[in-house]
Order: C-alpha cells, then structure tokens, then sequence
C-alpha cells in the first residue's frame, strides 16, 4: 500500500508541475514584453541658464559725443555707396526709390516735400537725431515697424557712427555734434549699483573708478579710440562668434547685392556655389554662421539680431536655386551628452524651420546636431566655448 500511496504523491506533484508549466506558457503569449532597443532609462534634461531674471538691469547710456568724434567720415561715405541706387546724396539730388538724403541730420522724419513715404515713416514724428539715426540704421523695420525700408541694417556700431559722421557732412549748415557725456553719467543708480552691477558684468567695479575710465576715454578723441572699454558689442557674447573684427563688404549675388563680412558665411557660401569644387564633408567646406544667436540654453533663435543673416541666405538659395544645404548645429562640452546632442538638432531645426517659413523649399534644407564633436576652438575657456557653440553650412550638393 505504501508504494501505491508514494505513486499518487509522485503523480500529484508531476500533474502540478504539468499545470503551472501550461500557466507559464499561456501568460507569457497573452502578456509578451519586447526588450527594449536600447537599454537604460530616459533622464529628462533640463536646460539650465546663468541667466536670472533679477529685473532691469541698468546700461549705460550711448555717448555720441565720444563714438561721433571718432567716427570716420571717408569709411562712412564708402558705405554709403551701396545705398546710391536707392538714395542721392548731394544738395537738390534726385527722388529715387527712397528720398535724398542730404541734410538730413536733424530733419524732420517723412519731411522731404513730394516724397510719397510709407504711412508709417509719415507718421513717425519728431526730428532724425544722432539716437534715433543710430537706432533707425541698425534695424530699420523694428525702429518704425511697417516702414518701406528695404534694408537689413548695419550691425557694427563702427559702421553706424562712420556712416552718421558722413551724413553730418552733408549740410550747408551742419548741426553741431553732441558733446561728450560728463563722467556722472556713467555712474549707475546707488539702488541698483550693488545689486545689479556685479552680478551683471561679474566684476564689482567701483563707481570712482569707472567715472575716471570714462572721463579719459571721453579726453581721447583720436583714431585709437578702439581701445575704449566698453561692455557693448555688436553681438551677444552667448552663444556667437565674435564678428566684431569682420569689416563688410558688398557681396554680389546674381543682380542682388548683399552686405556681410569679407571672411563671413555669404562671402564664403558664394564663393563656393561659384568655384568648381565638388561637395564634400570635410572642415574646409563647412562654414560657420558667424551673425546667428540663440537665447542661452534653448533653441529660439533671437531673430532681432539673426534675421539679417538668415535674409541674405534666402537671397543665395533664391539666386542658385538647385542647391540644397546641410546645417549642423553644434554645443561646447559642458554638461550631459545626451542634452548637448538634443540642444544642438534643435537649433539646426530652427534656422530650417526660419529659412522654411521666409519661403525655401523644405526639400533644399537637412539638419544633423553634432552636440560636442568637432570642436573649433578649446573648450578650457569661455571664448573657446562660445566658438564651438554654433550653426555651420555646408553645400549637399548642386
């Protein structure tokens, strides 16, 4: 009876084991997980900025005085030759596309008599003062927003001041030029000066001191007044690359002409688009937008200062219309990989998507995001790092 008794036990424990085998392999069938393609978890990066919004931040006012009596009036009258197929310039010129522009320091905006202006110049007000010059010629459509001003504007405030000096020429009796700023003037407000000016420039410096900096700049009135300590540059130090040495030239694209830097991105872009070289993914045909910005740690593009740039790539790719081009955004070394990679696809993503709605064809524009490879410059420092951040160019193929 024993041996009939072990029998039932041994059958009972296979039949369970028969049982809970069948359970196993009808759930895994019903409840089937795939491995995952790529193992690990998903961090959601978080861009982080330097930036705090500590409120407005007191800036220096621009002093005219200073900028205009080291202003050049033979490179101002230069650069104003690209502007004499829409302008005249000497006393009772012709009205062509836009009005004569003699004497029109101090004249009333919209004030030249049988000049059709656009509502929005007529309706301006007020007098072309060196300010309000300076800030017209640097944007023309944000300073009087629906003018028919068809120009871009010019960036360097070298430029700006050259040209206003010129036009200061143009008068039989010229207004007189503003005086220097006295040294108060660049003092900061004593609420804000210990709270807002380190944090700011990220140097506490005293009050005295950059009165008395001032006050010597302001007694240098000769040709070495580039070596003037300013904290204004033509371009964010963020996230650009520092232009402030390209000295612009007029760049001709088909009937169009173009105004960019001699060694920028249109100069060489043209240059190859007209040479007989193949394209290629090498360094030497990659070019660096060297007037495109990004608000810090994100991919919106500061279109107030790229808008320009990005204006004369349309004219390129509208001049050469079976080109296409390859845009690389890129990031300095500095935090996780896997955000540096997703940062910089997205800026790439975002000059296209710009170019795209000013009308290139979606189809002519690829975008790749290389992160941290193929660096420019060294990323031990500050400026190398703001030089690896960047938007380069290529030519895919023509």
């Amino acid at each position: 009876m024993s041996d009939l008794f072990g029998n039932k036990i041994a059958g009972t424990v296979l039949a369970t084991g028969l049982v809970l085998l069948g359970l196993n392999t009808v759930g895994g069938a019903l409840f089937k997980t795939e491995k995952p393609e790529k193992p690990g978890y998903f961090v959601e990066v978080t861009s982080h900025s330097s930036d705090v919004d500590t409120g407005p931040v007191w800036e220096p006012p621009t002093d005219y005085g200073v900028l205009l009596a080291n202003a050049d009036v033979a490179k101002g009258e230069k650069k104003v030759g690209a502007c004499t197929s829409c302008h005249t310039f000497e006393q009772g010129g012709a009205t062509k596309q836009g009005p004569n522009l003699y004497d029109v320091v101090m004249r009333d905006k919209g004030g030249v008599s049988g000049f059709s202006y656009s509502e929005a110049m007529a309706g301006a007000g007020g007098k072309w003062n060196y300010a309000d010059l300076d800030t017209y010629l640097a944007d023309p459509k944000a300073f009087i927003p629906g003018n028919a001003m068809n120009y871009a504007g010019l960036r360097k405030e070298d430029d700006r001041m050259n040209v206003i000096a010129y036009l200061h020429t143009l008068s039989a009796n010229p207004a007189p030029l503003p005086e220097p700023l006295p040294a108060e003037a660049f003092i900061p407000p004593a609420d804000e000066a210990a709270e807002g000016d380190a944090d700011a420039h990220g140097d506490d410096h005293a009050t005295d001191a950059a009165a008395t900096d001032h006050a010597d700049a302001t007694a240098d009135t000769s040709e070495d007044h580039a070596s003037l300590d300013t904290t204004a540059t033509d371009a964010p130090a963020e996230d650009v690359a520092d232009v402030a040495t390209a000295q612009d030239i007029s760049i001709e694209v088909g009937d169009v002409s173009l105004s960019g830097a001699a060694d920028g991105v249109e100069s060489k872009l043209v240059a190859f688009i007209n040479s007989d070289k193949e394209p290629c993914t090498d360094a030497e045909c990659w070019y660096t937008f060297d007037r495109l910005t990004f608000n810090t740690g994100s991919s919106d593009l500061d279109m107030g200062y790229s808008q320009p740039q990005l204006d004369n790539i349309k004219v390129i790719m509208d001049a050469y219309p079976d080109i296409t081009l390859k845009l690389g955004g890129y990031t300095d070394n500095t935090g996780e990989l896997e955000g540096n990679m997703a940062l910089s696809q997205a800026r790439a993503d975002a000059v296209k998507a710009a170019l795209v709605a000013m009308g290139v064809g979606e189809d002519r524009l690829f975008t790749e995001g290389y992160g941290p490879e193929h660096p420019v410059a060294s990323n031990d420092t500050e400026e190398g790092r703001a030089q690896n951040r960047r938007i380069d160019v290529r030519v895919r193929s023509r």
